[in-house]
This record gives structure tokens, sequence and C-alpha cells, in this order.
């Protein structure tokens, strides 16, 4: 045998040292390959099976640290068996991310989502796992925690407060406060109350007057413009006229006009309180003072309705401290984010539609912000409660009156309150809920992503260098074997030409098919364990 393969060391020599060269030259080209750019993905913690849920994706140029535009972008899911899933085009655009829907399987469990994109140097990837649950978790109501400030103690029978409408007030941006007069046992009192402003200072007008409604609330709007207000007030009869003077002064900065209330006074009789101090005449039923801080923001958002059902068309309105530029738009239920869309800002506003998601729960609250960096402060954000129910609004308005009663944080008196779908009322007990910290949750960062691009590209090149030396060898094998053969035959035509006998004619070829057998069998053994060791790398 070593006869024969020194024989045919050329041959053997030759084809193990190309082997080599194509080994050591695909060694080297895996070793130069290199990802420049990652994916930040951006999704929930909370997966349901058969609900969609938002994911946004960057692609950040990891030598620059900058985002760079990201054309085409699909995903899909994988099972734990390794069962790949239908791909979904991610379409959105919003300051330089891609954004979109992504509907997990019907079927609970760990499951991998793949991110597949096209880039100018190739394909750019990512992966992460989710654990996806049967059922959307239950989510509770957070009344607002805030206790509030002390104040010197108000004179006469009536309780008055005067907050934010929502869970906080915007700085710079238009916004407003919510009046409430009750009685002391937390009644709701229709009343005058009349305002005086000893700080701060407004870009719109503050009323000098304000007509509480039956359920004892009112509105002021307000556009801050001082970090700072102080509010005198005094509470009077609705039915006094009303030239009838307060005991306690009441005007306003001469910057600030006055505008009468939006509504006048009835003449339905006056519910007076039953305890007036005898010093106050008796049309003045209460006075004091409140001090109100605004909150730093950015944006303020707005939303055409408050309560809505699945699948209805809300209407945003976003206005911001920023000129132009683009804002997200997130709606959240609890921890798990199911809708998102954008909007360009012209001239500090911009208006967007958005398509109401299911909770999956019914009533829910859905809470829908606008900002525009994605790590952006919470309370910097836009944000507004909205109520999504399939029931009537007064059903939806009592399980959120119902929500908040039995919390033993929630603010007194709400059971007091009358049982009415008005705008104001519904805005009023959107407001008593805390605003939640829905920061999208960074699923997988552009560092990991690059790695797994790496391992990707790499991966893909190790089975090109495998199929090409399985390739290589098998040209090479088929030659030799012809070689081999095209030997034999002219040996034996030569040997036949000299009058060989058969036997002979038979030796020959035996010996040939024997040298052709050990070569061939030798080498496809060397290849085969070279693709073998090729293949046993994994990136």
């Amino acid at each position: 045998m070593l006869e024969r393969l020194k024989r045919h060391a050329k041959v053997i020599g030759g084809a193990v040292a190309l082997w080599f060269i194509l080994l050591l030259s695909g060694g080297l080209f895996l070793s130069q390959i290199d990802a420049r750019d990652g994916l930040n993905v951006f999704g929930p913690e909370v997966w349901v099976a058969g609900e969609p849920a938002a994911l946004r994706v960057a692609r950040r140029d990891l030598r620059f640290n900058r985002l760079m535009p990201l054309s085409k972008l699909n995903a899909r899911f994988i099972s734990p068996s390794g069962e790949v899933g239908p791909a979904v085009a991610l379409e959105g655009r919003a300051n330089g991310f891609v954004q979109g829907l992504l509907t997990p399987p019907s079927r609970a469990g760990r499951w991998k989502i793949a991110l597949t994109g096209e880039i100018e140097d190739g394909p750019i990837t990512a992966e992460l796992g989710v654990d996806v649950l049967p059922s959307p978790p239950l989510t509770p109501i957070e009344p607002l925690s805030k206790q509030p400030p002390v104040y010197p103690p108000d004179v006469g029978a009536l309780r008055v407060a005067l907050t934010p409408m929502g869970p906080l007030l915007a700085a710079g941006l238009p916004d407003s406060l919510a009046l409430r007069i009750t009685d002391a046992q937390g009644q709701p009192r229709r009343a005058l109350v009349e305002f005086g402003l000893k700080e701060g200072a407004s870009a719109i007008p503050l009323p000098r007057r304000l007509l509480t409604g039956a359920h004892g609330l009112a509105r002021m709007n307000i556009h801050p413009l001082h970090p700072r207000f102080w509010f005198t007030f005094t509470v009077l009869d609705p039915e006094a006229p009303l030239s009838a003077p307060s005991s306690q002064p009441t005007s306003a900065p001469s910057s600030q006009p006055t505008s009468a209330p939006s509504s006048q006074p009835t003449s339905q009789p006056s519910s007076q309180p039953s305890s007036q101090p005898s010093s106050q005449p008796a049309w003045i039923w209460a006075s004091g003072e409140r001090r109100i801080s605004h909150t730093p923001t950015q944006f303020a958002l707005t939303t055409s309705r408050l309560i809505v059902a699945p699948g209805d068309t809300l209407a945003l309105r976003v206005q911001s401290i920023h000129r132009q530029g683009g804002v997200f738009i997130d709606a959240w239920h609890g921890a798990r984010w199911l809708a998102t869309s954008a909007l360009t800002l012209a001239e500090g506003s911009g208006v967007a539609r958005l398509t109401v998601p299911d909770p999956g729960q019914d009533p829910a609250l859905l809470w829908v912000q606008a900002y525009q960096t994605t790590y952006l402060p919470g309370r910097s954000r836009g944000g507004q409660y909205v109520l999504v129910s399939r029931k009537s609004p007064l059903e939806a308005l009592d399980w959120l009156r119902a929500m908040l009663i039995k919390d033993p944080q929630a603010p007194p008196s709400l059971d007091a309150l009358p049982r009415s779908d008005d705008p104001l009322l519904v805005e009023y007990l959107l407001g008593r809920i805390e605003r939640p910290q829905r920061d999208p949750p960074l699923l997988a960062d552009s560092g990991v992503s690059a790695k797994q691009t790496v391992a990707l590209l790499k991966s893909t090149w190790q089975r090109r260098f495998a199929v090409g030396l399985l390739s290589s060898g098998a040209v090479l094998l088929l030659g030799l074997f012809f070689l081999v053969y095209y030997n034999t035959r002219q040996v034996t035509q030569g040997w036949a030409a000299a009058g060989g006998d058969e036997e002979g004619d038979k030796g020959t070829r035996k010996h040939a098919l024997l040298d052709a057998a050990y070569i061939l069998i030798i080498l496809a053994l060397f290849l085969f364990g070279l693709v073998q060791l090729l293949l046993s790398i994994h990136w």
C-alpha cells in the first residue's frame, strides 16, 4: 500500500496543498468579517398570544454612534422547536426609527423574534427572546399619590380644590386647572368663585369668575409662563348680583384681562351653607388661597374623545415647546405597548390619528403619550388617559369611579359626584389617576445585534467555503478517476499490442483500480475531515 501511495505522492500532495490553501484563505477571510452597524430594538416586556404589540427599531453606526437610515426590515417569530413563522414588514417611520405592529403566535411560551434588514454592506440582523403569555394580565389603577399641600385655613363652610385637570400642570404649554366645590359632607355644590392672582403669569387671560355646575366642577384654562401661581378666591352665592362686593381683594394683574364666566348664574334658588361667619355677608360662602406649581414638560397631548371603543379612530393634537421635528405617539395598557404612530410638528403643533387597540379588558384604561426622544423622562412627555369600552359611557364611568373609590389613596368624596357622562367630569376623573412611566424597554442592543450579524455572516461564508471544498474535492476526485481510467486503458492497449496474455491484462487493470481506490479513499477522508473541522467552528 505504501508503495502505491509513494507512486502517487505528487497527486496526493497537490490535492492536500490545494485544500489547505482554500482552508487558510477561508479562515483569513472569515477573520476579517466585521459589522459596523447594529440594531437597537425597543418593545414591550409583556407579550400576549394573538395580541398585536408595537416594535421600534433603529440602525446605529457603531463607529460614530449615530442613527443611520434603514430602508427595509422584516420580523418573524421562531418557535422553541425552530419553526420559522411568516415575515412581517415594519413600515412605519419616525425620527430615524422603523416601527410597526407584530402579532405573536396563538400559542404561549418562549419564542424568538428574528429581525432582518438590508443595508449597503449586506444583511443586518438581531435576535431576541420573549415570553408570550396566554392571556393579558390585570392592570390596576394607581390614583394620584401626591399629598395636597398645606394652606392657611379657609374661611367658610365649603371646601375648595384647585388642582391641575390632569396629573400635572404643563409648563409653557396650554393646560387647564380643575376647580371643585364641595360642602363639609363632600357633596358637590354649585357656586360662583371669584379669583385674584398674587403671583404667576399666563400667556392667555385668566378668568376673574368661574361658575361650577351640578357636579361642583369648573375649568380654568391656563398657559403657564411662571413656575408658580398664587391664587386667592372667594366663593359666592351664584344668585348674588355680580356687583356685590366680596370680603377680600380679587384684583388680577393689569396684564391679565378679565373674562366673564362661561355660563351665567341661573334663577334656581340658592343653597347657602348653614354655618356662615357673622363677619361675612350672606352671599360670601368661603374664601382662601391656593398655590400651584407647574411641571417642566416638553409636550402636551389632547384627544378628540375621552371614551372610545376598540377600533375607533382617535384624533390626537400635540403641542410642544419644540417648533418642528418628528414625534412618537404610543398607546399603552399597563406594561403592554399596544399601538404606535407618529406625527411631524409644524410651528410647535401637530395632529395624528390613532386606531384604538383592544386592551383585552372591558372597560380598560389606555395611556396615550407623545414624545420626541426615546429616553425622554416620563414627566417631560405629553399624555392623556382614554377610557376604552364597548359598554355605554355611563357604565364605563361607573367602573372607573368604583376602581378609584375602592383605593385607600383615592381623593375623598369621589362617590358623591353625580352619575353623568359630562366631558368635564370624565376628564376630571381620568386626571385623578397617576401618570405611568412608560418608556419602551430596550430588548436588543446594537452591540449585541452587531455580534449576531457578524455570526450570521461568518456562518453563511463558512457554509459557502464548505460547499467550495466539497465541490473542489468532487472535481478533483472525478479528474483523478478519469486519469486513472485513461492511464489504465492506455497500458492495457499497449500490453495487448505487445502480445501480452489476458492474465497480465487483468492484473494490470486490477493494480490500477487498487491504486485509484486507495487514492480516492484517502483524499475523500481527508476532505471530509477538513469540512468537519470547518463546520465545527461556531461564532
